[in-house]
């Protein structure tokens, strides 16, 4: 969210690893797994987000120097599938909006 402005990062930092990356961090803290997760302090290390993983959201992700960014419409579908959240809820709210803005200036 923080990435295409929408609002400022929340109080951890999220990473969704490859299955084999995972299960190599998971050997290196295995009292930090938590599930589908590992947390070592702001950062959560996921293997897979509401049932998505790595494989089926990485298409069309953004480079940057040192990690890859979701797409917003990947990033729309994550936070429908926690539209149970009240934060989830706002945060569709923006992604729609910027989604939409975006699809006007292409046209």
């Amino acid at each position: 969210m923080e990435y295409y402005q929408l609002r400022s990062a929340g109080k951890d930092i999220d990473f969704l690893f490859t299955p084999e990356d995972f299960f190599r961090l998971a050997a290196w803290y295995p009292e930090q797994v938590a599930g589908e997760r590992i947390v070592l302090g702001t950062l959560e290390c996921w293997r897979q987000v509401r049932g998505c993983t790595y494989e089926q959201l990485e298409e069309g992700a953004l480079e940057t120097r040192y990690y890859r960014v979701l797409t917003r419409e990947k990033l729309l579908l994550l936070k429908a599938l926690a539209v149970d959240q009240e934060k989830n809820q706002h945060d569709i709210f923006l992604l729609a909006k910027q989604i939409q803005k975006h699809l006007q200036q292409e046209q």
